[in-house]
Order: structure tokens, then C-alpha cells, then sequence
């Protein structure tokens, strides 16, 4: 199934070919915001001004996008770094750092509510003034349905994204949280919960993407969704955060560039501040290169 990674892949990803498209993601630019808003401008700058050539054609932020929700500066650099992707179909929720208290998101909703994202046509709902929201894109020949959740969610948010989920059956899913897998790969107590209410229970749900903690590898699972003890479901469920790194995470993104074509996703890191890509860490139990798309598998 997988590929092993190479520091440099042999070709250069950040040039689309025909027939494939590309999603970033970042996740936990708290330092940037902080410290380092340069990094982070870098980093959106450089979407915005290789959109063509990479084939991009939707970003994630899966949160953490501040260190410290009561520090008015710290949103205002995050802002400008996200304001270079205004023409480019994406989608944040809130980490953890974004949020003053369990109930406490009016800086984050000031910044990143409902109202930054609702005359965008892809933007499809809101719970909780963009605690949640899902994004409807068709990239390729492929719908998909991004479905966010924001840190810790409650029984009603998971619920809500179920629903979403349910609402779009033929789409392909792609959930987007903030805590979904621990340091070592595996579930965290979150994740779980998602796992067991959310994406075992859609079967149009196929990647699920996570930052939080300090790691970068995929778990995989598979489902059987017609009950005859026969998985036809595989997930990747996949976490990328580089905040321990030098500077906040030297402005390294998560790229999934998709070539329906060849029925495969190819995954690369790679740094537009310092102009380097990054091997997988050797903790990582599935460091891989390519995958086979898995809402292709079995056609």
C-alpha cells in the first residue's frame, strides 16, 4: 500500500502535472503569530503565488492559529497571513490557543466567525459562528465535503458533523479537527470519540486531518459499511504539526497533491521560508510517499 518517503521527491511536486490538484495544510502557526509573523505571510504568499503551478485548489488550517486568544496582535498577523488566501477556497477552525475558556471564542469569531467565510460560495454551513462549518469543493472530477470541528468537541458538535456528512452521501468526506491522534499514532481520547461517532458511522468519510500535538505520521483503519464482514472502507487519518522545530516550524506545509488518474495521492513537506522538504520523522509508523486514493479503491 505504501511507498517509502525520500527526503526530495524525484520529481518536483510543487509543479502540478496534468490531471492532478493539490490541497495544502497547516496546522499550529501559534509561534508564527507570536513571534514570527513573517513565516507566516511567507508561507500564504507562497500559495497564493504558486496557485497555478502547484494546481491548489483548497488550503486547511486545522487550528492553533494563535498562541494566546487575548493577545489582539497575534490575530492581527494571523489575519494578514490569511488574508493572501482570499481567492483561494479554505477553511479554519479553532485549536486549543484560540479560545480564552472552554466557551470563550469571540476573538476567534471576530477574526475567523461566520462572517469571514459566508460570501464565499463554497462555504455550505456554520454552527456555533464557525466553531464548525463545512465546505462544499469539487476539484477534479471529485465532490468533496470538508467538514470542520474546533478543540474538544461536544456531543452536539459531533453530532452536527455527522449530520453534515450524511447530508452530502455522494460526496467524498474529509474531516478537519484540531486534537484527533496522540504522539506515538494513536487515537487520542478525542480521536476516538470522532472515530467511533463520526467516521465509522459516514462511509463517505475517507482522510481525516488533525494537528495539536508534535508529530507527523497517519493511522489507518478500515470499515466494513454493509456488514458482511468485509472491509470496503479504508481511512487515512493523518496528523502534521511542526511547531517543535526552530522558529515556530520553519514554515513547513503538508501538501496531498491527488492524480485521479493514476488513482494515487502523493504527500510531500516542504518549506517555502527555507526552500527545503522534510523526510518524515523516524517515529513515524506510515511514512509514506504515495497512497492509493481511497474513495477510488475497488472501481
Amino acid at each position: 500500500m505504501f511507498a517509502q518517503a525520500e527526503n526530495t521527491p524525484v520529481d518536483d511536486p510543487l509543479t502540478a502535472r496534468d490531471g492532478q490538484y493539490t490541497i495544502a495544510w497547516m496546522s499550529d502557526t501559534q509561534r508564527y503569530s507570536r513571534d514570527y509573523p513573517q513565516i507566516f505571510l511567507g508561507m500564504t504568499r507562497f500559495l497564493r503565488k504558486n496557485r497555478e503551478q502547484l494546481n491548489l485548489g483548497y488550503i486547511v488550517h486545522t487550528g492553533d492559529i494563535v498562541s494566546n486568544a487575548k493577545k489582539t496582535p497575534q490575530w492581527e498577523n494571523a489575519r494578514a497571513a490569511m488574508d493572501e488566501l482570499k481567492d483561494i477556497p479554505h477553511g479554519v477552525l479553532a485549536g486549543n490557543h484560540d479560545r480564552r475558556s472552554a466557551t470563550n471564542y469571540k476573538d476567534y469569531s471576530q477574526y475567523f466567525g461566520e462572517q469571514a467565510f459566508s460570501d464565499y460560495p463554497y462555504y455550505g454551513g456554520s454552527w456555533l459562528d464557525n466553531q464548525g462549518h463545512y465546505d462544499l469543493i469539487t476539484l477534479g472530477s471529485t465532490d468533496f465535503i470538508f467538514v470542520y470541528l474546533s478543540y474538544h468537541p461536544d456531543d452536539e458538535a459531533v453530532a452536527w458533523a455527522g449530520e453534515a456528512f450524511a447530508r452530502y452521501p455522494e460526496r467524498v468526506g474529509v474531516l478537519c479537527v484540531h486534537d484527533y491522534l496522540n504522539a506515538n499514532t494513536t487515537l487520542s481520547s478525542t480521536g476516538k470519540k470522532l472515530n467511533r461517532e463520526v467516521v465509522a458511522k459516514n462511509p463517505n468519510v475517507y482522510l481525516v486531518l488533525s494537528g495539536h500535538r508534535h508529530h507527523e505520521d497517519m493511522l489507518v483503519d478500515y470499515f466494513d459499511d454493509t456488514g458482511d464482514g468485509v472491509a470496503e472502507r479504508i481511512v487515512y487519518q493523518m496528523i502534521a504539526n511542526y511547531q517543535g522545530l526552530n522558529r515556530g516550524g520553519e514554515g513547513f506545509i503538508r501538501f496531498l497533491q491527488i492524480d485521479e488518474e493514476a488513482g494515487l495521492i502523493r504527500l510531500f513537506t516542504y518549506s517555502p521560508v527555507i526552500d527545503e522538504f522534510r523526510a518524515p520523522p523516524k517515529t513515524a509508523k506510515n511514512p509514506a510517499a504515495e497512497i492509493k486514493i481511497p474513495w477510488r479503491i475497488g472501481e
